[in-house]
C-alpha cells in the first residue's frame, strides 16, 4: 500500500491501516527506525499520550522554557565541537 508526499512533508495514512494500528484523529504515530533502515510506524492513541505526558518530568536535570531549548541546544554543541577540535 502506497501514499504520496505532499508538498508540506505530509502523508494520508491509508484507513486500513489507521484500523489497524488503532488510531484516529488526534492520536500520534511514532516512526521507528531499525538498524536495516526500515521504517515502522506505532500508533499511540490520545488517551495514552495524556496519561504519559510529563511522566519524565522528575528525571530532568534542568527546567527550560521551549523558547530557550533551541539557544541552549546550539551552546552545548558549540562546546562540544570546541572540545573535539584540535588546537594549533
Amino acid at each position: 500500500m502506497a501514499a504520496t508526499l505532499s508538498s508540506k512533508g505530509q502523508i494520508t495514512i491509508p484507513k486500513q491501516i489507521r484500523e489497524k494500528l488503532h488510531i484516529k484523529e488526534g492520536d500520534a504515530v511514532d516512526f521507528i527506525v531499525d538498524k536495516k533502515g526500515d521504517v515502522k510506524l506505532k500508533g499511540i492513541p490520545q488517551e495514552q499520550a495524556k496519561v504519559l505526558a510529563g511522566s519524565l518530568r522528575r528525571f530532568a536535570k534542568e527546567k527550560h522554557l521551549n523558547k530557550n531549548i533551541r539557544e541552549i541546544t546550539k551552546r552545548k554543541v558549540a562546546v562540544a565541537a570546541a572540545k573535539d577540535t584540535p588546537s594549533r
